[in-house]
Formats: C-alpha cells, structure tokens, sequence
C-alpha cells in the first residue's frame, strides 16, 4: 500500500508537526494553540500563514477539537481556486440565527484559504464578525491580512519534511526505505511545497515496487 497515495497525506489523517524533536514539538504546539484561543478571545480574529502546500489545513484540522473544547459551535469551510467565492457563500447564516436567541453561545467561524475571497468579500466577512459579539474567526491564508492577527506561519523545513517522510516509510521494507528517501534528497532542492512532494513520492513509490515485484517474477523464473 502506498504510503503517499492521496487518502493517506490529507490534512485529516496527519498531524501537524511544529519541530523534528518529539518534545519540542509538544511544547511548541501548546504554545501555537495557546496563541490562537487568546487572540480569537480578545481580538476575535486570528490568522495562520503559509505558502501552498505547508500545512495550514493540517494544523487547522488538529485545531478544530480545541475550539470544540471553547466554542459552542464551530463552522468551518475549506476555499478553493476551482470557483469564485462570495461572502455569502462562507456566512453561516442558519447558526448565526439559531444562537441568537442565547448570547452565550459563541460561535467561531474556520475559513481555510481566505485568500480564495475577492477583498470585498474579505471586509464584508470580517465586518459581520466584528458586529456579532458572538463569533471570533479564524483563517488560513498565503498572505497575512490586515486586522488579523498572525498566530503561526507555516513554511518549508528540510530536517521536518525529512522526518515526516521516515513516519510514512517506517512499514516499507529497508530496500524501499532507503531508496525512498534517496530518491527524497535528490528532489529536495527542488522543492518548497510538501504536498507536491508527496505526489512526486507516490510515483517513485509505485516504479520502485514494480521493479521489485519484476525482480521477484526473474528469480522466480
């Protein structure tokens, strides 16, 4: 089974890593969340920033419970490139009106790709926010935003793709191991978004076990 095939590198089946260290990754990672539930209370906003491909929807996913945890309801949407987007389309207007009855209920609003909002959108978004006393919201973006609050900015890092590769790799037999990540090293260089990485990985993944599988057929013959 290829460890790099699509289902096995969405945001929802890993986890965000904040350092290659086990412990310092802990540790940065209550710091970072930490950040992120101060700034949606008392500014009500917050941002998390980051190139293609560096893991703004992975960390937001490993979010999502600790604002479960501090929000009484969350709304999150995921922005793409494949249609234009309206404010309309990302307010969630049914909850909005549901928790309007108890003022109590805080809700918060997860945009993943803000930036996907034309800056209209953008002000409107922020602006409905800001007047309901009960939401804060958070989003993801490649740009940092005015008003928003940066709380972690994500980015690439050879010794963590590195590392997070090895993860993926640790069931692969020694042969495959380490001609994965030779082959890893060589695309390295080249590379900035992890999660092109990934693709490029599952084709060498899948040529390498075909050499393999034919290697075995010749001595079998």
């Amino acid at each position: 089974m290829n460890p790099f095939a699509s289902r096995f590198i969405r945001p929802d089946q890993n986890a965000y890593r904040f350092a290659v260290d086990d412990d310092e990754n802990a540790t940065r990672q209550d710091a970072v969340y930490a950040n992120v539930l101060h700034e949606l209370a008392t500014q009500r906003a917050a941002a998390i920033v980051g190139p293609h491909g560096t893991g703004k929807s992975t960390l937001v996913h490993g979010l999502i419970p600790i604002l479960a945890d501090h929000f009484a309801d969350v709304s999150r949407i995921t922005l793409s490139s494949s249609r234009r987007w309206t404010a309309k389309d990302v307010w969630p207007a049914d909850l909005v009106k549901q928790n309007a009855v108890d003022p109590e209920r805080r809700i918060c609003l997860v945009i993943d790709g803000f930036e996907q909002l034309s800056l209209i959108g953008r002000m409107v978004i922020r602006s409905r926010v800001m007047r309901n006393r009960q939401m804060s919201i958070l989003v993801t973006s490649h740009r940092r935003h005015a008003r928003f609050p940066l709380c972690h900015e994500t980015g690439w890092d050879t010794a963590m793709t590195l590392r997070l590769a090895e993860e993926k790799l640790h069931t692969a037999s020694v042969h495959v191991r380490d001609h994965m990540m030779q082959r890893m090293r060589q695309r390295l260089p080249s590379q900035s978004n992890v999660r092109d990485l990934w693709f490029d990985l599952y084709d060498d993944y899948e040529r390498l076990n075909a050499e393999g599988n034919q290697a075995a057929e010749g001595k079998v013959g």
